[in-house]
């Protein structure tokens, strides 16, 4: 379960940076509709 939680939550962080290069604001609104 360890390897896969890694292998999936390390392309959502790549995600999230990306978007919060674009839009920072967006990364909160993410957090907070979740």
């Amino acid at each position: 379960n360890t390897d896969y939680e890694i292998e999936f939550i390390e392309p959502l962080q790549g995600e999230h940076l990306a978007y919060e290069q674009k839009d920072p604001d967006f990364k909160i609104t993410e957090f907070n509709t979740k």
